[in-house]
């Protein structure tokens, strides 16, 4: 997995401490797609866009359903072909990665190693072999998160849910 972070110059204005709490301001997540077959991008797709989620996608995000990270219900047979947008929360445009585009933009440390571990989170919940299997349900996901598999990966972002008062 790599990661890579692109900002702006720390001495501007622009990137002042207020920075997390402006409505513009987006964190966007990229990952490969080197691995991924259509059915999983398909399962992140419903997962991140099903309105049963939205209180998890809330809470992580810290913004839902903006401009520039639409939420639109998707289905399992076509979330990879119809209707996709670059402006979607799952943007499934670029040919080497898919883009979650649902975070909004922070310069807390917890918050954006939260937003990693949910994009990381949700890639290996939709995998092909996933205990998940095709229940992509919030509950079901807060039980993944929380499995002694993957208890090591997601600690930040299982922190930041039970401040949000999704976990207990």
């Amino acid at each position: 997995t790599a990661y890579e972070i692109v900002d702006c110059d720390w001495s501007s204005d622009v990137c002042s401490s207020d920075l997390h709490d402006t409505s513009t301001c987006g964190l966007h997540v990229h990952v490969s797609r080197k691995n991924m077959h259509d059915l999983q991008i398909n399962k992140m797709n419903v997962f991140l866009n099903h309105p049963d989620n939205a209180a998890l996608i809330k809470a992580v995000a810290r913004r839902y359903d903006v401009n520039y990270a639409r939420i639109a219900q998707k289905k399992l047979s076509t979330a990879h072909k119809y209707d996709v947008e670059r402006r979607d929360a799952l943007n499934i445009t670029n040919d080497n990665t898919v883009e979650f585009r649902i975070f909004k933009g922070t310069l807390k440390y917890d918050t954006l190693i939260a937003a990693i571990e949910f994009a990381n989170a949700v890639v290996n919940f939709t995998m092909p072999a996933s205990p998940a299997g095709f229940h992509l349900s919030m509950h079901r996901f807060i039980d993944f998160i929380d499995s002694a598999s993957q208890r090591h990966e997601t600690k930040h972002l299982r922190a930041h849910l039970k401040a949000q008062g999704i976990m207990s």
